[in-house]
């Protein structure tokens, strides 16, 4: 093992007859390496030690490959067939059956969608890795659903037909759908007699794990547990619902345990239910897990008859689109323990009209905080579709800053990041601007949304070490009220606040455009992509100042003023202000 800048090299002694394969993990934590004995061995590069050997379950290995996400490796064999197995506990995860021609060549899609196989006689084979597609094959099986919802049956009447079609809200038909492909994929996943128990008797909990899914934690009495151990194998689980994370795997929302158990000569049925939004204790883990959401799925309007003109096809959904910044994201030096972050983002409006990407914004955007900016998940205050309540709770409100948010940070410690994604508005009246929550009547914006200059006022007052916040939202009125001219509104903004900074998406009374092409508001792809693959690190020192972020959006050629015109046929110009603009805030 050679290092490049000093020349120093190690020797990784450990590893019987030739070495036939050798790849690195995403992280470039970890080195697997399989050797002629037909074991395979994962080294940890930084200690040069070996923290597994992985040699009874495999058959003459000879090629290997990591999957995208370094938690399964890909293992090619001599007898021309190939496995999926999770290292770390030896489990086989997928399997593509043996072909007619050797396995000469392995490469995972950056994606991890996709497996690439090269053969010996000269056939390059692409194999679809089923993790990835459950949301994919959703939309599918709903798209099918609906075809057969908007044809008449053959022996329907046309007025039960019509009567069919007004009566049931279509969003209703394809949540009910989705959930039923959920819960008929998901069944075939799980196999409940290869489940694991452990029970944690300080928390009362069992911890049930289940192979491809996360693992559940039931709360059973001390008393009842030492009754049932001995039995817990033979549970049987009633009422399961099942949902999808935001990563496409399945996951258990709630069910309900039953077991046969005796007790002073007699039979009694226990049962214990299963809530994934109960806060559950067990040994030191603290778990609180979401209802998932849904997939996106676009509704088709009812067909063309034959004989007009066939419609346009459907646009992309939005969880169909994957933009370049949303897969690899780049690895830092980041590690910021006590750091706090709010990301907000806001799309289905109750009263005024939908931010088509602000929660693929906003999702995006915790994945940077956490796997880039190095802030800790349990330090990140989350919402999706906020109200003016969760506002409140989390910045305040005028002369209270005490909320979420003042109460987590570290005075003088804590760096803190604010991103919103979704509507702002000026108020006709005060001609103020406010951040516009999902349950806000636009016509009240004083008494319903969140005043801009309460939100600076306050962040004023958490006595942060730093404070960077960036918003996608316009607050020119353009996209809130019907047949009025955009107003220009002047906030406070962060010029009284020490190392305060403030990406703006778009200034004055312009609008705040989509990118449509990526799935993201132009104004966050240009931020992340600033960050991806170091494109804004124009020095090229590895690390990337606020000034040098905000050069990369406003170029005027290749950043976002040229692609709002170009896409749009606008003019949107995003800005920065604020302190310390020059403080490294990435380190590569």
């Amino acid at each position: 093992l050679f290092n490049v800048a000093t020349g120093e090299q190690t020797i990784l002694n450990g590893h019987v007859g030739e070495i036939l394969d050798i790849a690195y993990s995403p992280d470039n934590k970890h080195i697997a390496i399989i050797s002629e004995d037909g074991a395979i061995k994962i080294w940890n590069v930084a200690t040069r030690n070996i923290v597994k050997t992985m040699k009874e379950m495999w058959s003459d290995p000879k090629l290997l490959c990591y999957t995208t996400d370094g938690r399964q490796i890909a293992v090619a064999h001599k007898d021309n067939s190939l496995k999926r197995w999770d290292w770390t506990t030896d489990k086989q995860k997928g399997a593509i059956p043996a072909q007619d021609s050797p396995i000469t060549a392995l490469a995972y899609a950056p994606s991890g969608k996709y497996l690439a196989v090269g053969y010996e006689n000269g056939a390059m084979k692409l194999w679809k890795d089923k993790r990835y597609f459950f949301q994919e094959d959703c939309e599918l099986y709903v798209q099918k659903e609906l075809e057969k919802w908007y044809e008449k049956d053959k022996f329907e009447k046309t007025e039960e037909f019509q009567t069919r079609l007004k009566t049931h809200k279509i969003e209703d038909k394809v949540k009910e759908w989705t959930q039923n492909y959920i819960n008929e994929t998901a069944q075939k996943l799980v196999d409940w007699k290869k489940a694991t128990y452990e029970y944690d008797a300080d928390s009362e909990t069992y911890k049930i794990g289940i192979d491809e899914v996360a693992p559940i934690f039931v709360k059973v009495p001390v008393a009842d547990a030492k009754l049932i151990d001995h039995r817990i194998q033979d549970a049987r689980y009633e009422n399961v619902q099942f949902g999808v994370t935001e990563a496409g795997k399945v996951s258990i929302l709630a069910l309900d345990m039953e077991l046969l158990v005796q007790r002073e000569g007699k039979l009694e049925v226990k049962k214990y239910t299963y809530n994934s939004q109960d806060k559950t204790t067990f040994a030191v883990n603290e778990l609180h897990l979401k209802y998932p959401p849904l997939p996106t799925i676009e509704i088709p309007t009812l067909p063309t008859p034959k004989n007009e003109t066939p419609a346009k096809p459907t646009e992309k959904t939005t969880a169909s689109i994957e933009a370049d910044i949303d897969t690899q994201l780049p690895t830092t030096k980041n590690k910021n323990p006590n750091a706090i972050a709010v990301i907000i983002g806001n799309a289905q409006y109750e009263k005024v009209k939908e931010v088509k990407y602000a929660l693929r914004d906003a999702q995006v955007m915790k994945r940077y905080v956490i796997e880039v900016l190095g802030f800790k998940e349990e330090n990140i205050l989350y919402y999706e579709n906020a109200k003016y309540t969760d506002f409140k709770i989390v910045f305040g409100e005028e002369n209270n800053p005490k909320g979420k948010l003042y109460n987590m940070i570290k005075p003088d410690e804590s760096d803190v990041f604010v991103f919103y994604s979704g509507h702002g508005a000026p108020s006709l009246n005060n001609k103020k601007g406010y951040f516009v929550p999902v349950d806000c009547d636009a016509q009240y914006l004083e008494l319903a949304a969140y005043p801009i200059d309460v939100f600076y006022d306050n962040l004023s007052k958490v006595r942060a070490k730093s404070l960077t916040i960036a918003v996608d939202a316009c607050f020119s009125g353009a996209d809130i009220f019907q047949n009025i001219s955009p107003i220009v509104i002047k906030p406070k903004g962060v010029a009284g606040v020490k190392a305060g900074a403030l990406f703006s998406s778009s200034t004055d009374a312009q609008v705040s455009c989509w990118y449509n092409e990526k799935g993201h508001g132009m104004f966050t792809y240009f931020f992340l992509k600033a960050i991806h693959n170091k494109n804004a690190d124009k020095n090229q020192d590895n690390s990337l100042t606020l000034r040098e972020i905000q050069a990369f959006i406003a170029d005027q050629s290749e950043g976002l003023p040229y692609y709002a015109r170009r896409v749009h046929g606008i003019e949107q110009t995003p800005s920065l202000q604020g302190q310390a603009l020059d403080r490294v805030w990435i380190e590569y």
